[in-house]
């Protein structure tokens, strides 16, 4: 979901402009790069509890082929994760004071 959100952002090279962009898809980017980032933290947690159940089983995995590409999908995730929060907080801060008109058929406040 994140993907698709990002090219409603208004930017060039050098970045967003977030100055520019629509508020609902700042919000909606925010809210994916936050799911981004709850699911790289849940993915990395899996694989923190499988390597820690082999503690004595790490010569059946070929161990440094399989940590190697073990700690290089942790090393892209958490630079995905930082990347992900980042946007998010970026997004958020810009929409900090939007408040979003309801939809039709939707309850007025």
């Amino acid at each position: 979901m994140l993907l698709r959100q990002l090219p409603r952002l208004d930017g060039d090279a050098r970045g967003i402009d977030f100055a520019s962009s629509d508020a609902d898809a700042m919000v909606a980017v925010a809210e994916a790069a936050e799911g981004v980032v709850l699911r790289a933290h849940a993915g990395l947690e899996s694989l923190g509890t499988l390597l820690a159940s082999l503690e004595g089983d790490a010569s059946r995995l070929s161990a440094s082929a399989a940590l190697a590409g073990i700690g290089d999908l942790i090393a892209e995730l958490s630079a995905l994760a930082t990347a992900c929060v980042e946007l998010a907080a970026d997004c958020r801060y810009e929409t900090a004071d939007y408040c979003p008109t309801p939809q039709a058929g939707g309850i007025d406040p």
